[in-house]
């Protein structure tokens, strides 16, 4: 089903806390995934409810629904499959009423917050002068540009030149390298990142690679500097890759953009060392491949694991590129309130000429 013929809003009120990489993994991607294959929805997005003490108290879901019907019975069984507990509802309106379908039991009833629940979720905000809407515009084009770098650009991966990096910065490679040669991986190479489609070519920087003894596992140690204060972002990215296509990938990165569904992506605290990530994936791998009858790849040298990284980067391509704009939650994540996150949203389908 096309999400264009999904029109009616509901949100889902999980009486849960939750922070948003849970929200998702426990119930967003799953839900999603299952209105879809069943033809019946999608998931929006989602956001969270704060307490007088600025803690979750519980999460939202946005849903757009077939009808208010089946799909909305679907969701709520779904959710309940999941584990949503009692006093959780499916929020919505029907023929103008706010109402309430309890997920626990299946009851319906009238239910005045619910107003306020899909006002937060549907409302996007009018511009009240020039400034704002240029700020709008400004910001989406930005976006986009930067949106269509993910698959419109073109790089090189050269051998990284370490002279042009100070020892302060190179400190922390070298503490990976050591901890994650106490585990069995192997030293594989250190490679640059370089986008060559602009008016000068511009280094982005180098990853670490590694390999484990076995071959299976490929790991993408690097750092990325932010503003100051802020130190640097410092990435453990493990993966392994299937003969069906899929991949197990772990790491200590923040969600930013959204993970294509043939990667199975678990991602712990951005606090989280190697060692932490390094026994996350392989707790993680195992369980998989007890449960999956495909095989493993296995790597055998720095040529395959950079080909390997390559098909990769090419199915994530088109999965961007077919995408074209990114979510609004995905604008979120990026910082944006919702509210801007909403009208840089529908900005980005007025200047592509693409309906929402």
């Amino acid at each position: 089903m096309s999400q264009q013929k999904a029109v009616f809003i509901a949100v889902a009120q999980i009486s849960e806390s939750l922070l948003p990489i849970a929200r998702g993994v426990r119930y967003e991607d799953p839900l999603d995934a299952a209105l879809k294959a069943a033809g019946l929805g999608s998931v929006n997005g989602g956001g969270s409810m704060l307490s007088a003490q600025w803690q979750v108290s519980s999460v939202d879901i946005e849903l757009a629904l077939r009808n208010l019907d089946d799909a909305l019975q679907f969701a709520r069984v779904t959710l309940l499959s999941l584990g949503a507990p009692a006093g959780s509802l499916l929020l919505f309106l029907r023929d103008g009423r706010p109402r309430a379908l309890a997920i626990a039991t299946g009851e319906e009833f009238d239910h005045e917050p619910a107003h306020d629940a899909l006002a937060r979720r549907l409302a996007v905000p009018q511009l009240d002068d020039d400034e704002e809407r240029e700020r709008v515009t400004a910001t989406a084009k930005k976006v986009l540009k930067d949106f269509e770098g993910l698959w419109a650009g073109n790089y090189e991966y050269p051998p990284a030149d370490l002279a042009a990096y100070s020892s302060d910065w190179l400190q922390w490679y070298d503490q990976v390298t050591e901890a994650l040669t106490s585990q069995g991986f192997r030293f594989a190479g250190d490679i640059a990142t370089v986008r060559t489609d602009l008016p000068v070519a511009k280094c982005l920087g180098f990853s670490r690679k590694f390999l484990a003894a076995d071959g299976i596992t490929r790991v993408d140690a690097f750092q990325m500097m932010r503003a100051q204060p802020k130190g640097p972002i410092q990435a453990v990215v493990l993966k392994s890759e299937f003969e069906d296509g899929r991949y197990l990938a772990t790491s200590n990165v923040a969600l930013k953009w959204n993970t294509p569904d043939f990667i199975d992506d678990e991602r712990l605290p951005s606090c989280s060392v190697a060692l932490a990530v390094v026994e996350r994936h392989t707790a993680r791998l195992a369980a998989y491949r007890a449960g999956n009858s495909s095989a493993a790849l296995r790597l055998n040298s720095l040529t395959e694991l950079l080909a390997s990284e390559e098909r990769e980067r090419a199915r994530t391509r088109r999965f961007r590129q077919e995408q074209r704009v990114p979510l609004q939650v995905e604008l979120e994540r990026l910082g944006a309130p919702p509210d801007f996150a909403a009208l840089v949203h529908e900005e980005m389908h007025r200047l592509i000429g693409v309906a929402v």
